[in-house]
């Protein structure tokens, strides 16, 4: 027998793959709003490199990434 969706361990998956507190989700601080705004641009991302269809087009996105992530690092 499968078992029933449970949408709070649900919201705890994510919270912990995103490396957020779980609590996130359940408050309306600012933080929820920070975070529910990083969110969304996430998924923006995400749909943005779906859309990219040539690999020379998605390593340049990458290298640019990375690049952004060095410069913050240093």
């Amino acid at each position: 027998m499968e078992d029933s969706p449970n949408p709070a361990r649900t919201l705890h998956r994510i919270a912990e793959a995103l490396g957020l507190p779980p609590d996130i989700f359940f408050g309306g601080d600012d933080r929820r709003t920070d975070a529910l705004a990083d969110l969304a641009a996430m998924a923006e991302l995400l749909r943005l490199w779906s859309a990219l269809r040539s690999d020379v087009d998605r390593a340049r996105v990458l290298s640019q990434v990375r690049d952004l992530v060095k410069q913050r690092d240093n």
